[in-house]
């Protein structure tokens, strides 16, 4: 196969290059849309412990009991390399690769009264950020966007100022144009 590759003419390797380019870009484009079209909103009393956090966050991402335990055990094991509680930012990300979702997932949880969660594992935040990446062939795509977004969460303090309104469709539209950016400058770097 290779050899044949090789003798084509020149105009079929572009074309080709191409094709590859064309589907790499939709590929991309449609985890994006996926981000934002399945992007969670959930608000939990602010009493909650991490343990029960996670089981809603399992609860949230998968409708299927095997999925959801394997969101909470990646998640747990996660944890236990690193926790992410930034204190001075105000949010916790809860961060894997996990079997447990089919889509790179993005989703807010907050406390219902908008004050700090009392567990003092979460160090007095009040909103935790939740980022599942599939272990797939799409991994290096989907890290990528979802690294994006927890570079945005400290970089950009609109969308953090968007997020502490607690207002779903806001969050949903602020994701959307900070996500609109990503993709023009992966389209420029082509």
């Amino acid at each position: 196969m290779t050899y044949r590759y090789e003798r084509m003419p020149k105009k079929h390797k572009e074309a080709d290059q191409f094709s590859v380019q064309l589907e790499e870009i939709n590929l991309v484009a449609a985890q994006i849309n996926a981000v934002i079209k399945y992007m969670e909103f959930f608000k939990v009393d602010n009493k909650i412990t991490f343990d029960e956090l996670l089981i809603a966050i399992g609860e949230k991402f998968s409708p299927y009991s095997d999925r959801r335990e394997m969101i909470r055990e990646d998640i747990m094991r996660r944890e236990k390399i690193a926790s992410q509680v930034f204190a001075e930012f105000g949010f916790a990300l809860l961060h894997t690769r996990t079997k447990g979702v089919t889509r790179p997932s993005f989703g807010v949880c907050m406390t219902k009264d908008l004050k700090p969660y009392e567990d003092p594992y979460f160090k007095g935040v009040s909103v935790v950020f939740i980022m599942l990446v599939p272990l797939d062939e799409n991994l290096q795509v989907n890290n990528n966007i979802l690294g994006y977004i927890s570079s945005m969460l400290i970089e950009e303090y609109e969308f953090m100022d968007v997020i502490s309104r607690g207002e779903k469709e806001e969050i949903r539209n602020a994701l959307s144009r900070y996500l609109k950016k990503y993709f023009n400058r992966y389209l420029s770097g082509i």
